[in-house]
């Protein structure tokens, strides 16, 4: 009787359990370098968006004051002139405005610490002209250029004023998307 019953348990076996787990890693892997392609994309995407926003809010700046922001150095992302003529240096999470006009409320900074969006003017005094990069994580974008005409590095996309190209070379002073 003892024997009748041992015979009728059911039981995985050791290459059953260990097919199991092997088919239970690989699919671990896979969904996870999804998941890290998406985060990438994700953060590419809200640079992109980024950009196209201060290029609004700087488009609207022109059509007011007839020029484009300068940019000073250091850590300033670009400086302007308030309503008294007094130089104002903006940086990232600062707002944009002059009195009553809200250009931006707040620069949007880079959505990975180690990058920072580059704002290059054509000029040093009453730029007619402009280019913003970023860097981009997913090197299978569309958009994902390897170089451009001008002195930055580690920047992969940008925008510029609508009065010049991509390709039209401004001078950024060897500056880099990524930060020192």
């Amino acid at each position: 009787m003892m024997n009748t019953m041992i015979r009728n348990i059911k039981a995985f076996t050791l290459i059953e359990l260990l097919i199991t787990m092997a088919i239970l890693a690989v699919i671990t892997t896979v969904v996870a370098g999804n998941f890290a392609g998406s985060t990438q994309k994700g953060r590419d995407a809200r640079r992109k968006s980024d950009l196209k926003q201060l290029q609004t809010a700087l488009e609207a700046y022109m059509n007011d004051k007839g020029e484009y922001p300068t940019y000073e150095g250091g850590s300033s992302f670009f400086s302007y002139l308030d309503a008294s003529g007094i130089p104002v240096s903006v940086d990232t999470g600062e707002s944009f405005a002059i009195g009553n006009v809200v250009y931006m409320s707040k620069v949007p900074a880079d959505p990975n610490s180690s990058y920072t969006y580059l704002y290059v003017p054509d000029a040093d005094t009453h730029p007619r002209a402009y280019q913003i990069f970023t860097h981009l994580e997913n090197e299978k974008d569309k958009e994902y250029a390897l170089s451009f005409e001008t002195d930055v590095t580690d920047c992969q996309f940008g925008v510029s004023s609508s009065n010049i190209s991509m390709d039209t070379p401004l001078v950024a002073g060897n500056r880099s998307c990524k930060k020192e």
